[in-house]
């Protein structure tokens, strides 16, 4: 079968983003404009004919050149990407930036690719920096202080809720018995104490989580290619700017709302997106190391769950996000030591 280019040169290789150049054969052009010229006939109409039944060449006639060229080129662009990375064996990521240099009638099309390479993945001992973040002891029981502040809020609410005085009303047995079911004041702080306590533990536990990916990430050296960085940080701002415009916001005014300038912002967006590259590259990486995966009886369990919470959303998507919540779960409780189900890989011997 005839590849859908010719003349591959490799220009250069560098941060994780290597390029060619390339042509694509005028046959291909040729055939791919016959198509794009079959496909344009369907749809046209002319009188005294039916629709989609006007001979070819009347409809050449009345087709732009051009216009069936760059549907060509379109279309065999598309092959070629996939051919080359196939046949250079390539591991890419994000979407290729295509140029295309020489767009003429009855010459072969001469374009160039730019790709980002799946960066090299060193895993670390990502389940001995699990376990010693998970050790660290911090007090999760919330403080006398902290309750106390607690219950003036609720007394506040109370107060606010119930019109009977425009202060804060007296902190005792009567007011617990108010608020909710308690005989005594004291009940109404076990409570409370308890939800704080509770809430403190949660928060530490992100906290922690969110340290065992910092330091593996860090432990990993992983780059990100810059051409990604690029093209994600170029989607990031494309969808605020559309968010802004339904807001009817414009991006000088989030500037002034933010206080930062368009360089700030910028910087945030590009170390946001590499760190989030960066943990989506690493937990893939663990999650194929460790053979996690999500079973059936476990997604549609998970997917019966959300449909409670999300009723409007369809099948497809709660899938996905159930898919998405096993995995982590799965993946947080091998790295804080949980699962002892997969053994710990073994020990790598000194040379």
């Amino acid at each position: 079968m005839e590849k859908s280019y010719a003349k591959l040169k490799k220009i250069s290789e560098k941060n994780g983003t290597i390029e060619f150049q390339a042509e694509i054969p005028l046959e291909i052009i040729n055939q791919k404009s016959e198509e794009a010229l079959a496909e344009a006939a369907q749809d046209f109409e002319m009188p005294g004919f039916r629709k989609g039944k006007v001979p070819k060449e009347i409809v050449r006639q009345n087709i732009s050149e051009i216009r069936l060229l760059d549907s060509a080129a379109d279309s065999a662009l598309y092959d070629a990407v996939g051919e080359i990375v196939a046949d250079e064996k390539l591991e890419t990521l994000g979407s290729p930036e295509l140029t295309v240099t020489k767009l003429e009638s009855g010459t072969p099309v001469e374009f160039k690719i730019k790709l980002a390479l799946l960066p090299e993945i060193n895993l670390p001992d990502y389940r001995k920096i699990g376990r010693e973040i998970s050790a660290k002891e911090k007090p999760a029981e919330a403080t006398e202080k902290e309750v106390d502040e607690a219950l003036q809020q609720v007394a506040k609410m109370y107060a606010g809720q119930t019109k009977e005085e425009e202060k804060s009303p007296e902190i005792n047995d009567e007011f617990a018995k108010k608020v909710g079911p308690f005989k005594t004041l004291d009940e109404l702080k076990a409570e409370i104490k308890k939800q704080l306590s509770e809430e403190k533990g949660i928060a530490q536990r992100e906290e922690k989580r969110d340290e065992m990916i910092a330091e593996i990430i860090k432990q990993s050296g992983l780059k990100i290619p810059e051409l990604l960085v690029d093209q994600e940080v170029h989607h990031l701002s494309h969808d605020r700017e559309d968010e802004l415009q339904k807001l009817g916001i414009t991006y000088e005014e989030y500037l002034k709302q933010l206080g930062k300038t368009a360089e700030e912002v910028e910087k945030n967006d590009r170390k946001l997106v590499e760190d989030q590259l960066k943990t989506s590259i690493i937990f893939k990486e663990i999650r194929e190391k460790e053979g996690i995966r999500a079973s059936n009886e476990e997604m549609n369990e998970e997917v019966s769950h959300l449909k409670f919470y999300y009723p409007d959303r369809t099948e497809e998507s709660l899938r996905r996000t159930a898919e998405a919540m096993i995995l982590q779960r799965k993946l947080f409780s091998i790295l804080e030591g949980e699962d002892k189900s997969t053994p710990e890989p073994a020990a790598k011997e000194e040379a």
